[in-house]
C-alpha cells in the first residue's frame, strides 16, 4: 500500500514524520521561498510491517499458531518451522489469525516463527522480525506402552512348561498321537513275534516232558 505524506515545514537538518508500519511512502523535499515552493527531490520509502504477537499449542502430531493482526498493513503472513531434520516455510493469507502445522514428529523440538510480509518500493520482500519460540510435540503414550510391551517380551524369552522337564511347552496334535499309536503297537507286534519265535526255538533245543509220549 502506497501513501504520500503531508508536506511539513521544518527549518532544520532532520524532522520525524508519523507514518504506520507495513506502507510505502512518498515523500516530496520542497525549498520554501519565494512566491512558491521548490521541489527539491521526490523519493520512496517503506516502513517494516509489525511484528504479529503469537501464542502456540503443542500436541503429538500438530503445532497450532494463533495470532491478532498487528498495527499496519500487512500483505502476506510467513511461518517457519525448523527442526534437526528439516526446515520448512508456509506463506499464510493476511486474512488469517491461526494455523495448524500438521505431520510433525511426535516427542521432537521445533523453532517456530512467525513473519509479516509486504512489498516495498522496488517490489523486494520486506519483513518484520521474529521471535523465535521453542515447542516439544507431546510423545505417543500409546505408541510408547506398545513398545514397552514388546521390549519386555524380547527380554522374557519363549514360555516354558515347568511340568515337562523344562523343554519348550508344546500342545499334542491329533496327527502326532496317532503317529505315536502307529509307532507304539508295531513296536509291540514286532516283540511279541520275536518273543514268540524264542519260545519255538527253545522248545526245538529243549523239548518239555509232556511233548514226550509216555
Amino acid at each position: 500500500m502506497s501513501k504520500k505524506l503531508k508536506i511539513v515545514k521544518f527549518t532544520d537538518n532532520s524532522t520525524s514524520l508519523d507514518v504506520e508500519p507495513g506502507n510505502n511512502y512518498t515523500i516530496s523535499l520542497s525549498l520554501l521561498g519565494g512566491d512558491s515552493p521548490k521541489l527539491e527531490k521526490t523519493i520512496h520509502v517503506s516502513t517494516k510491517p509489525s511484528e504479529p504477537v503469537y501464542s502456540l499449542e503443542c500436541s503429538v502430531n500438530a503445532i497450532k499458531l494463533t495470532w491478532n493482526h498487528p498495527e499496519g498493513f500487512v500483505e502476506n503472513y510467513l511461518v517457519q518451522y525448523i527442526s534437526a531434520q528439516s526446515i520448512e516455510t508456509k506463506r499464510l493469507h493476511s486474512t488469517m489469525t491461526s494455523f495448524i502445522i500438521n505431520n510433525v514428529q511426535e516427542n521432537t523440538d521445533y523453532v517456530i516463527m512467525l513473519y509479516s510480509i509486504i512489498h516495498d518500493v522496488n517490489g523486494n520482500v520486506e519483513r518484520s522480525t521474529a521471535a523465535p519460540k521453542s515447542c516439544r510435540t507431546l510423545q505417543n503414550v500409546n505408541k510408547a506402552a506398545s513398545r514397552k510391551s514388546r521390549s519386555a517380551e524380547n527380554l522374557q524369552g519363549p514360555s516354558f512348561d515347568s511340568s515337562e522337564n523344562n523343554h519348550p511347552a508344546t500342545s499334542a496334535t491329533p496327527n502326532s498321537v496317532m503317529t505315536a499309536s502307529l509307532v507304539v503297537g508295531s513296536l509291540l507286534l514286532v516283540l511279541a513275534l520275536f518273543g514268540g519265535a524264542l519260545i519255538y526255538r527253545r522248545k526245538q533245543r529243549f523239548p518239555l516232558l509232556e511233548d514226550f509220549p509216555e
